[in-house]
């Protein structure tokens, strides 16, 4: 499997006269052009499928607690806002509790 840095991928950021650019103005942002976009994802693909099944295992739990440290965040933050159900406002207990449930 081979590795190309980040940096060595080709960049859509030059246009033809009249063809709109994917970059967007004013930022540093770079997009990466389709072609290498499948090259990343296929070679990632192919170094996760030859992964050793302890280390599939393993990520597959911390990936598990971060959900769940985000849901208890979540609940957390948004349960104690009984104060807003009891005014009756309890679409801006459901912000409250999906902004920190979902970041």
């Amino acid at each position: 499997v081979s590795h190309t840095p980040m940096g060595k991928l080709p960049l859509v950021t030059k246009a033809p006269r009249g063809a709109a650019r994917v970059s967007a103005l004013n930022t540093n942002m770079e997009f990466l052009a389709p072609p290498a976009i499948y090259e990343t994802m296929s070679d990632a693909g192919k170094v996760k499928a030859i992964m050793p099944v302890w280390k599939t295992f393993y990520l597959g739990i911390l990936a598990g607690a971060y959900i769940a440290f985000g849901s208890c965040l979540a609940l957390t933050v948004g349960g104690a806002c009984q104060g807003l159900v009891a005014a009756g406002n309890l679409g801006l207990q459901k912000i409250v509790l999906g902004s920190f449930g979902l970041p």
